[in-house]
């Protein structure tokens, strides 16, 4: 979850909120190229350094070993593009701590709060806090390595700076070096994305640009080393879908992409070499949903089929189905009366107003679709999971777990966003209380189970789960919740339309005790949260 943190010293950072955890137990790593004598070999060092750039660890130390590869074989391009990569990622690991200095300082201030939180809870075995271990003073540590962090921001920012032209000089020379089209395509391709990374949102500087550093290359590089590398390599499916995410453009936005129709030509040509890529199918569908509705479904179908067992793309596809329909108007109304009770105090609608008007526009046609979405509904709630992806970028393995300390981006630009979700349950809730006033009681009692087990299909088993949650499990747990007393008032009103008042009441008083089990735990987590972050 991005958030927005501000230092002392005025900069505005964008930040990725990570809780600072106590240090475990023997997991100093000290800078130690020494561990290896003198005498190892220049392949032996490489080694030893891409391990560490792959696992996310250590890159001080990644940087000693490829720093004697290169020395004993200075004309190696492969030993040049991973010590660029090892430059880049130690950047990469400062500018994250530095990014967090505020929220450290306010995580201390915190401190006293929760310990006295703390200490009163275990006067009550009650509360969620008691029996949970004493909370420990915050450590400030570098990702990479768990070493304190003791720079100040113009010291990190001067080490920053200098890592990151080393790693230009680097990757250029690789470049120079490269004697073959494979060779010249994977230098393009690292060097695309080490750009991409010392320019990524999350570093600091002034008004959130990228860093003031010697040499760094504008944005249009980064797409135009991608487009080499495809000229090198036509065969290779990551310098393609590198392209398309370099046409998206630094935000990773794919709706607001800075050139959508050259982004889906490269994904697309990505595809026709790796089919059963789930990821690229979400992102066309994500790219293709406003402006070609055919296609992102089309795209959904195929994430389904390249995603086996997943619920996600069968509710997405639910989704596109029922905003086809006039049932999409539940949802659509109540949205602007929400804004319009905003400005105004604009009364809702209630649902039987908007089932007037829906009953004016549907035809066989919207029945018929709004069928198909809720068997696409069903077909996800029998799926053996429910994981909302994240989308995966083609970063090279030596730049990932620097990659993934900076930058987290979605599948879609809306995958944890509530709403979707909140579209979909609200127009099949509407469809089922449609179908009970036309005495339809098959389809509409299907439609509101239906939404019923999409919601507990979505919060799975995080109920049990240690408290706190983390956010995007949180977000799943609230949107399932909602999701679930959505469909639980739905089924109740399908049962009062046909005249089953029983049942009705039998619904209703499910959903009361649903309710307030969900309320206690969100409480709990908000309490858990307090105690483990200082949250508010």
């Amino acid at each position: 979850m991005k958030v927005t943190a501000v230092l002392r010293t005025g900069f505005v950072l964008p930040a990725i909120l990570i809780a600072i955890l106590p240090v475990p137990a023997g997991a100093q790593e000290r800078n130690a190229a020494s561990t290896l004598g003198a005498g190892n070999s220049a392949a032996e060092r490489y080694a030893y350094g891409i391990d560490f750039l792959k696992r996310g660890r250590s890159f001080e130390r990644a940087t000693a070993h490829l720093e004697e590869a290169v020395r004993q074989e200075s004309k190696s391009q492969q030993y040049r593009l991973a010590l660029g990569c090892a430059y880049a990622s130690r950047a990469a690991s400062l500018a994250d701590a530095a990014s967090r200095l505020s929220w450290f300082s306010e995580a201390q201030a915190g401190y006293p709060q929760r310990l006295a939180a703390w200490e009163a809870a275990q006067k009550d075995e009650n509360d969620p806090l008691y029996g949970k271990p004493r909370p420990q003073l915050p450590s400030f540590r570098t990702r990479d390595d768990n070493q304190p962090f003791t720079l100040t921001l113009p010291e990190a920012m001067t080490q920053i700076r200098s890592l990151g032209k080393q790693a230009i000089a680097e990757w250029d020379r690789a470049l120079e070096l490269a004697t073959t089209k494979s060779e010249r395509a994977e230098a393009h391709y690292v060097r695309g994305w080490g750009v991409r990374l010392l320019r990524s949102r999350g570093w600091i500087g002034y008004d959130s640009q990228p860093l003031d550093i010697e040499g760094l290359p504008e944005a249009e590089e980064v797409t135009k080393a991608f487009l080499a590398a495809t000229e090198e390599d036509p065969a290779d499916a990551r310098c393609w879908q590198s392209l398309g995410d370099a046409h998206i453009g630094e935000s990773a936005n794919a709706r607001g992409a800075r050139d959508k129709p050259a982004a889906l030509a490269a994904y697309r040509q990505a595809l026709s070499l790796q089919k059963r890529n789930a990821t690229l199918w979400y992102r066309l569908y994500d790219l293709q949903r406003t402006d070609d509705p055919e296609q992102a479904k089309e795209a959904l179908r195929q994430a389904a089929l390249s995603d086996p067992g997943n619920a996600y793309p069968l509710y997405r596809l639910a989704g596109l189905l029922f905003y086809e329909t006039p049932y999409s108007l539940f949802h659509k109304e109540l949205q602007e009366a929400v804004r319009l009770r905003r400005l105004n105090g604009y009364r809702p609608p209630t649902y039987a107003e908007t089932g007037k008007r829906v009953l004016a526009a549907s035809s066989k046609e919207s029945e018929k679709t709004a069928q198909e979405a809720v068997a696409s509904i069903e077909r996800g709630n029998k799926a053996p999971r429910y994981v909302a992806p994240l989308y995966q970028a083609p970063v090279p393995a030596l730049l990932k777990g620097a990659w993934n300390l900076r930058v987290l981006m979605g599948a879609s630009s809306d995958t944890s966003n509530p709403t979707i979700w909140h579209t979909v349950s609200l127009s099949a809730s509407g469809y089922a209380r449609v179908a009970a006033g036309q005495r339809n009681e098959r389809e509409a009692l299907r439609a509101a189970r239906a939404v019923v087990a999409m919601g507990y299909k979505i919060m799975g088993n995080l109920g049990n789960k240690a408290l706190p949650l983390g956010v995007n499990d949180l977000g799943m747990f609230n949107s399932g919740g909602f999701i679930v007393l959505t469909g639980y008032e739905a089924l109740a009103d399908v049962y009062k339309a046909l005249g089953e008042t029983a049942a009705a009441e039998r619904v209703t008083s499910e959903r009361g005790t649903f309710n307030k089990g969900f309320s206690d735990h969100l409480r709990a987590n908000q309490k858990a949260r307090q105690y483990s972050y200082g949250g508010n």
